[in-house]
């Protein structure tokens, strides 16, 4: 009777540590694609890149690269955290040229140096300022 009553005891404890959420892949949710810019949605106002968006996000192990259309590259840190879905960059910087004239390249700078969080998995991502404002990128 015991030995029936451990067994029992075992089995659940193994199924409660399997269903346990680890968090999200972040490997496989930022470095493993290429992410091309799909809009902004600031409060319900959606800005979207005119035509076939030119404006591609790359992450590497601490380092983010933006590309924009007109070739500028904004780059900086980034981290997040898989279990609380936190997200930041730091040292933010435009190299390669200048984004003076590119609006959207503009607002992707602001998201990159406010973001706070982020949402998605491997065929879409947000970045967020908060819930109702971020950048949504797809897979390219």
């Amino acid at each position: 009777m015991i030995k029936i009553k451990n067994i029992l005891l075992l089995l659940l404890l193994s199924t409660t540590l399997a269903s346990c959420d680890s968090g999200d892949d972040l490997t496989e949710i930022f470095q493993s694609h290429t992410w091309k810019l799909s809009h902004f949605n600031e409060g319900g106002q959606i800005t979207s890149p005119s035509g076939n968006s030119a404006y591609t996000l790359k992450f590497h192990d601490t380092t983010f690269s933006f590309t924009t259309k007109s070739g500028a590259t904004i780059t900086g840190y980034w981290q997040a955290d898989n279990k609380e879905r936190t997200f930041s960059c730091s040292q933010v910087q435009v190299s390669n040229g200048t984004i003076a004239t590119d609006a959207i390249a503009q607002k992707a700078e602001k998201f990159f140096k406010e973001a706070k969080n982020y949402e998605g998995d491997s065929n879409y991502l947000k970045i967020m300022i908060q819930k109702n404002s971020f950048m949504q990128f797809h897979n390219k």
